[in-house]
């Protein structure tokens, strides 16, 4: 059964994805497809958990990592767009595509290799679902290092699509909030300390509303282009006059 403060916590989610649903139509959908579908996906499978375990006195946790992993797959296809489109006009981009492609390819079959049976970490994982969840997880993993690497990037421009910054701005937030959630919870498993999972799902419930806010903000507004200002005191070069 959902608490009082669990259905703030799911009322306020959807009603924020609908705002960003709502924001992609209007426009944005064409240029970011993968992160349209995304907030679709998110929308839905939220919509069928809450429906799930609304009556239910318990959470089966295979199921509900069942429903993630789908997410999660969506959300590295996200991060994946994301770099493709701040490299739209290097000559290069098709190469830097098939890199990431083949990436994405090379991190599934190893997380498979790796958490197959026989693995010394396979017994814990049994705990958590199945073969697809503990792929969806080191995916995770890989759209965070990715995210780091597409901000680096892009702070790194003189000029900058505010859409584009925004929306990953966006993501570094959620990705910051599940790792810090998800290592509280590890700490909290040993000894069963409640209130510190409790304040780990707490962390990781506001990471996810923050980002969907922050998606908000960037889809509802139209694109521009963001000048980079110096720091104070850096050299800058002459304007021709």
């Amino acid at each position: 059964m959902y608490t009082s403060v669990q259905w703030a916590f799911i009322v306020a989610s959807l009603v924020l994805q609908v705002m960003v649903i709502q924001a992609f139509i209007r426009g944005p959908y064409r240029q970011y497809p993968f992160a349209f579908t995304y907030s679709l996906v998110l929308f839905f499978t939220t919509i069928m958990d809450t429906a799930r375990w609304s009556g239910a006195e318990r959470l089966v946790p295979q199921e509900f990592y069942q429903t993630e992993t789908l997410r999660q797959v969506f959300l590295f296809a996200v991060v994946v767009s994301f770099i493709d489109r701040a490299m739209e006009q290097f000559l290069y981009r098709q190469r830097v595509r098939g890199v990431l492609i083949a990436l994405a390819l090379a991190v599934a079959y190893g997380s498979i290799l790796f958490h197959s049976e026989g693995s010394p970490v396979n017994a814990y994982y049994n705990q958590l679902g199945d073969l697809a969840t503990r792929v969806a997880r080191d995916l995770s993993f890989t759209a965070v290092v990715l995210t780091l690497l597409l901000w680096s990037m892009l702070l790194g421009r003189k000029a900058v699509d505010r859409q584009l910054l925004l929306a990953t701005g966006g993501l570094g937030l959620q990705f910051t909030g599940d790792a810090i959630g998800q290592s509280l919870r590890q700490l909290a498993l040993p000894g069963r300390i409640k209130w510190l999972v409790i304040t780990a799902n707490i962390l990781i419930v506001v990471a996810h509303l923050m980002r969907v806010y922050v998606w908000w903000e960037a889809f509802r507004k139209e694109p521009t282009v963001i000048e980079v200002t110096p720091p104070h005191g850096a050299r800058q070069e002459p304007q021709a006059t």
